[in-house]
């Protein structure tokens, strides 16, 4: 899974929809105080910012001068554990229940290719894709990133959903974005939007559009 995961990239061409964001986000000046989040395990994100110049941060808030903020609440196909604190050469097995706590690095998708096809059993830490989204690799370091993510979706002022599907089983997620008082913007079906709509109460919560390409124009300046 690190090799599929670590095989996706912007063409550098600047007009994926990464690149767009993040090229108008800098336009309106909305980069220092927009923390980007993201389920997923590739590193698209990530390198359509290092393509305009950007570096990646992966913890510190608030944003670094001439950065970006990412925050990977399920994982990446990068973050390896720590060989400072932890090694297993090739050849050594452990069954799934064994709990490998490390603190995690985050390197390049070339790198962490290299580094599970070299002498090494372990592998990148991701959360599998099921009930709780448990981790074999670093469990603790994700239970803290999404503490504090949850304090902070609380206390945002904006939140802009995109393509994330509501599922309330998925708490650490749902319960912060349920009851924070931000103005929640949604990009995704309908009918997701009208499950996630109920749990808002009062609270304002708009849809914008179906997809990530319709509503381009107008996330920036949301995020203003």
């Amino acid at each position: 899974m690190t090799l599929f995961f670590t095989s996706f990239t912007p063409d550098g061409s600047g007009l994926d929809l990464y690149s767009q964001l993040i090229a108008k986000l800098r336009i309106t000046d909305g980069i220092a105080n927009t923390l980007f989040s993201t389920l997923n395990y590739e590193c698209v994100l990530e390198l359509a910012a290092s393509q305009q110049g950007l570096s990646v941060n992966y913890n510190e808030l608030p944003n670094p001068t001439n950065s970006i903020t990412v925050w990977k609440l399920h994982g990446s196909c990068n973050f390896i554990p720590n060989p400072q604190e932890i090694s297993m050469r090739r050849g050594a097995s452990y069954a799934w229940g064994v709990t490998i706590n490390a603190g995690l690095i985050p390197v390049s998708p070339s790198e962490a290719a290299k580094c599970v096809m070299g002498d090494n059993t372990l592998y990148p830490a991701m959360c599998m894709f099921t009930l709780n989204k448990p981790s074999q690799i670093s469990p603790g370091v994700f239970a803290e990133y999404q503490r504090k993510w949850a304090e902070l979706a609380i206390n945002a002022e904006k939140v802009v959903l995109i393509g994330v599907k509501p599922h309330t089983p998925d708490k650490h997620l749902w319960e912060p974005l349920a009851t924070t008082k931000a103005k929640l913007y949604f990009v995704g079906g309908e009918s997701e939007f009208n499950s996630l709509s109920p749990n808002r109460e009062n609270r304002k919560t708009y849809y914008l559009g179906s997809t990530f390409a319709e509503t381009l124009e107008e996330i920036p300046g949301i995020l203003a």
